[in-house]
């Protein structure tokens, strides 16, 4: 898996086809567009859980609020 580490979250990693994000603060917002900058995937978490999308191969930009910071994170699926 490729870990992603900032500030606010504890892990955002890719196996296979599957984006999983762990650790967000509570109301935290994630966004995911793909390359062409659609928003193909959108959700608040309200609590600190394993969270994970099903994705095509591609290249997709996440989004993460959690009210404090905004996070922009690029990722590949291959």
């Amino acid at each position: 898996p490729t870990d992603i580490e900032n500030n606010f979250t504890q892990s955002l990693y890719t196996i296979n086809n599957t984006l999983y994000i762990e650790g967000l603060n509570e109301n935290s917002k994630v966004t995911i567009y793909n390359i062409s900058g659609i928003k193909i995937y959108q959700t608040t978490l309200s609590s600190q859980s394993t969270h994970n999308v099903q994705l095509s191969k591609g290249i997709y930009i996440a989004q993460i609020n959690n009210k404090q910071h905004i996070k922009t994170i690029q990722f590949i699926i291959k």
